[in-house]
């Protein structure tokens, strides 16, 4: 399979009406904000009905922020080789893939300082301390810890972020 991408207007794209995935007016406008620093780099997918209708299959939260930005095109992705139950299957399985892994909290500490002095990142749902000195200990303070955790084994311990809800292993 081979991928084109194609800009198609904005008013033409119709969402997907059974779409589950939900985006609250601060997402959208999270990911407005993200379209404004970073550019329109992840093409929406669409697939043709059998009257040509290009229904949203992902992309849903960047289509309604480019709405919000008032875009007049966007990038798009066919994805008309698959079947119908296919094309509704992906919309759902696209959306539950982004949340089946949390964030090396290592890491994460570690990009969070470099670039929060360079890029408000409070701007796309990072609740961040304005120091540098950032620390991901005191960022996930009020997370409540796992019930399972038992200190004297060593194993894993998650912990959910009380700012966006991403479950980290610790």
């Amino acid at each position: 399979m081979s991928l084109e991408i194609i800009e198609m207007k904005v008013a033409d794209l119709v969402p997907y009406a059974m779409n589950a995935k939900q985006h609250p007016a601060e997402q959208v406008a999270q990911i407005a904000a993200s379209i404004e620093e970073f550019g329109m780099n992840d093409p929406v997918a669409v697939w043709h009905d059998a009257d040509g209708v290009p229904i949203i299959v992902e992309g849903h939260g960047r289509v309604l922020a480019l709405q919000k930005l008032k875009r007049e095109t966007c990038p798009v992705i066919c994805l008309d080789d698959l079947s119908d139950t296919q094309r509704r299957a992906y919309t759902l399985v696209h959306n539950q893939l982004t949340l089946n892994s949390g964030w090396d909290a290592d890491k994460l500490e570690t990009e969070l300082e470099n670039i929060s002095n360079d890029i408000q990142l409070d701007n796309f749902g990072f609740d961040l301390p304005s120091s540098a000195d950032f620390d991901v200990d005191s960022f996930f303070k009020d997370a409540p810890e796992d019930d399972n955790w038992d200190k004297d084994k060593k194993q894993e311990k998650t912990v959910t972020c009380p700012n966006c809800g991403e479950v980290i292993e610790l």
